[in-house]
């Protein structure tokens, strides 16, 4: 369970995959994905939101004092062990050790999915929300009440979101399950024999586990919420893509090169784990997605609804919750509407106020924003932020590139986060399938790299004392940095402004600002594929091909571009508003330090505290 939003909807269930592995881009979105616990929990909804729950007062004030601080350092550690104790991979990838942080470690699985352990889940949430009231607010620190802002928040959108546990998946082309577990379990580090001995248990519960996550979908098919034949068959080519050229396949040439790690390991024990390792792909990992592929087959034709979410029961109200999920944002649908129509008019105005003569085409069909290999563009980023970005603790980066069979199903580059008690190693994933004639790789580097994800990450590791923020998904905030990062390098980059500008503009319309406002008209107001034709025809633009990849991208994703979209609005604007706001007394370093030091949160905690936290940072200076 790798955060209350991903236990909670099927669709973001690999909340390690979500949260470990932040992307940009095509998984970009979100971005944070392990199999959590998935399971079934059939209720009707009550059409509440978060801010209509029970208990939505701050403490009673019952435990104060010291008890107060005890009690909410309690809840942030139960609440970041069941995120990352509730299965096998997700303890894996996010603690080293976890005995030293008194995290006891479960059987060796990949998750459960059934009824009974959502409903417990659900019930967990509202218990762990109750005791969390009845602390009193005036006694914790600032920080402790940042800590309790972003529990509380959590704990209701948990417990607000359960009613829809069927109404997403964890299945899809760009970010779905079938393709992001096998490449993490491609980065799973052997450190020791048992390392590889839980990995190739986990192997072997493939199998048991896409069974149990097939008939989930079944249950969503019979209750008229299956995908489309024409998502399922994405799915189903994503499957027969990873079946593909098994005796050189990824998960059995780096098995081999990861056990090169581990100390003290004879070739004969060597051998015998490379036998054991094929063993249990030929006999559970590859009939696992042979499972799959049967399994969604059976489902084709089942699914009705060829629209959005507002074609389903409660659609709309659901996807409410999903937005304010997604996107770290308490703001309505209708005020994230103005937020990106706003948007649109102004990068179409900034792009119509340049002067498109020849010479500037030239350079526009001409340009490439790379300061060479992967490597020497991190480096140029990590030399680049040293002026207005707080000094990082001492890590090491390694560049990984992503395996040939996934290359289609892969955004062009990802961070795969650090491990909460080992923030020194870090990695970035590069796939160059998507890289092949890429013209803009810093910007992409410097998302997912310095000041971006990375930064970001390694950051919070020596800031931020809340495990469950450094743990939980804020996919809006993460996002949202790593979108500001980036504009900050391009902006310092040294390439023509006006091309950087006109690029950047061209691309946030087409890339994020069109497809966030086309998947809010879809899910939320039921737009048709010809009201999508419509409304890009609003702006002179006839490009159907593109309006049936953002209706078809609404309908397969709901909510898949908003984190970036709205993260990235209101990131810039925090930062500066703040910036001009306090002018003079702080500078940009120090706006910098306060956003991050109040850790990942929604945006409305955000803008709560960073007043104080600037105004204290400029003082101690």
């Amino acid at each position: 369970m790798r955060s209350i939003r991903s236990q909670l909807r099927i669709g973001r269930n690999a909340a390690v995959l979500t949260a470990l592995l932040l992307c940009s881009s095509i998984l970009t979105g979100s971005c944070m994905f392990i199999p959590a616990l998935l399971s079934a929990m059939d209720t009707k909804s009550s059409g509440k939101g978060l801010d209509s729950l029970p208990n939505s007062d701050y403490g009673s004030g019952e435990i104060t004092g010291q008890d107060a601080q005890t009690a909410l350092r309690e809840i942030d550690f139960l609440m970041f062990e069941s995120n990352v104790a509730s299965d096998t991979l997700s303890l894996h990838l996010s603690v080293k050790d976890p005995a030293s942080l008194g995290i006891d470690v479960p059987d060796v699985t990949l998750g459960e999915v059934s009824t009974e352990e959502n409903e417990k889940i659900t019930s967990d949430y509202q218990n762990c929300l109750d005791e969390l009231l009845r602390i009193d607010y005036d006694s914790l620190t600032r920080e402790d009440q940042v800590t309790f802002d972003v529990l509380r928040y959590d704990l209701e959108e948990g417990v607000a979101l359960s009613p829809y546990y069927y109404y997403s998946s964890s299945f899809n082309s760009i970010t779905g399950i079938q393709t992001e577990l096998p490449l993490v379990m491609s980065e799973y580090t052997f450190a020791s024999r048992s390392d590889v001995e839980d990995y190739l248990l986990l192997l072997k519960d493939f199998y048991r586990y896409y069974g149990e996550m097939m008939d989930f979908e079944k249950i969503r098919s019979e209750k008229g919420l299956a995908p489309t034949d024409e998502n399922i068959n994405k799915i189903i080519d994503s499957c027969r893509s990873f079946m593909e050229d098994q005796d050189t396949h990824f998960l059995v040439t780096s098995f081999a090169e990861r056990l090169a790690d581990v100390p003290d390991l004879t070739d004969a024990e060597k051998s015998d784990f490379i036998a054991r390792n094929q063993e249990m792909l030929d006999k559970y990992v590859f009939p696992s997605y042979q499972l799959l592929i049967d399994g969604f087959t059976s489902l084709l034709g089942t699914g009705k609804n060829d629209g959005g979410l507002k074609n389903f029961k409660d659609g709309d109200k659901y996807y409410e919750l999903l937005l304010q999920a997604d996107t770290s944002s308490d703001a309505s649908v209708d005020e994230i509407k103005s937020m990106i129509e706003n948007e649109i008019n102004s990068e179409i105005s900034s792009i119509q106020a340049v002067n498109y003569d020849a010479a500037f085409e030239d350079a526009y069909n001409s340009y490439d924003f790379s300061k060479g290999s992967v490597k020497e563009n991190l480096d140029f980023c990590k030399d680049l932020i040293g002026k207005d970005f707080p000094t990082l603790p001492e890590h090491t980066v390694t560049l990984r590139e992503v395996p040939s069979q996934l290359g289609e199903y892969f955004s062009p580059a990802a961070y795969l986060s650090c491990r909460v008690d080992d923030p020194k190693n870090n990695i970035i994933l590069t796939n160059p399938t998507a890289l092949d004639g890429y013209n803009n790789l810093l910007e992409t580097i410097a998302h997912e790299g310095y000041p971006g994800h990375l930064y970001e990450g390694v950051y919070h590791s020596a800031h931020i004392t809340s495990l469950y923020q450094r743990t939980a998904s804020f996919t809006g905030y993460s996002e949202g940095w790593a979108e500001y990062a980036a504009a900050y390098v391009m902006a310092r980059s040294g390439y023509d402004q006006e091309l950087v500008g006109y690029v950047s503009d061209e691309n946030q319309i087409f890339n994020m600002l069109f497809p966030s406002r086309i998947d809010i008209g879809v899910n939320y107001d039921g737009w048709t594929r010809e009201d999508v034709y419509q409304y890009l025809e609003g702006y002179n633009l006839d490009m159907k091909d593109y309006a049936d990849y953002c209706y078809d991208m609404a309908t397969e994703i709901p909510g898949y571009y908003l984190p970036y979209c709205v993260g990235h609005i209101e990131t810039a604007n925090i930062i500066e508003n703040a910036a001009s706001e306090y002018k003079g007394t702080a500078d940009l370093e120090e706006i910098h330090e306060a956003y991050l030091d109040i850790g990942p949160a929604p945006f409305q905690i955000i803008k709560n505290y960073i007043g104080t936290y600037i105004e204290d940072i400029a003082k101690a200076a």
